[in-house]
């Protein structure tokens, strides 16, 4: 095949990518489970076996918990959201009373696990983008600053993006 078809067709497929790849809208409920995000920076994603957990109650309490593991398959951290009155696609804070982002490092030689939560002061929104009440499936997006607690330490966790099965009580 010549350099230029070749040329061509490596770029129809780099724009049919890219056009598959985003969405305006957010994420819908059909898809794989899945939590991404960004972490200070760096890419973060459940590895290694990590688990993704949904509840969302009649009462439209959202908590959404993903854990990463390491290479061990050891706990390493994890992010948690947590919202009230979720009953649709919409915006919903994560900065005070109604609902709250944090991170959690987790220290398996000390078992001295350091959490960091957002607070009223600070950024922080879960956007639902997809919800299917029949199926049991929720998709969406999440930004947080979070203190440590007990500490001054800051993390900035953005461009965060989940799908997850939930079920409708806590365990």
């Amino acid at each position: 095949m010549p350099r230029t078809r070749l040329l061509a067709c490596g770029t129809s497929l780099v724009a049919i990518l890219i056009f598959a790849c985003s969405d305006a809208t957010g994420p819908g409920t059909d898809g794989a489970v899945n939590v991404s995000a960004r972490v200070n920076g760096s890419a973060w994603t459940p590895a290694n076996g990590g688990e993704v957990y949904a509840v969302l109650t009649p009462e439209g309490f959202l908590t959404l918990a993903a854990n990463r593991r390491g290479a061990q398959f050891q706990y390493v951290d994890g992010l948690r959201l947590a919202a009230l009155n979720v009953s649709e696609v919409g915006h919903y804070p994560l900065t005070g009373d109604s609902g709250r982002g944090s991170y959690v490092i987790f220290d398996r030689v000390t078992f001295q696990d350091t959490m960091f939560s957002s607070t009223p002061t600070n950024i922080g929104e879960l956007e639902i983008t997809g919800l299917d009440t029949l199926a049991h499936r929720i998709a969406g997006r999440f930004n947080f600053q979070a203190q440590e607690i007990n500490g001054t330490r800051w993390v900035n966790v953005d461009a965060g993006v989940f799908r997850a099965t939930y079920t409708t009580s806590t365990p």
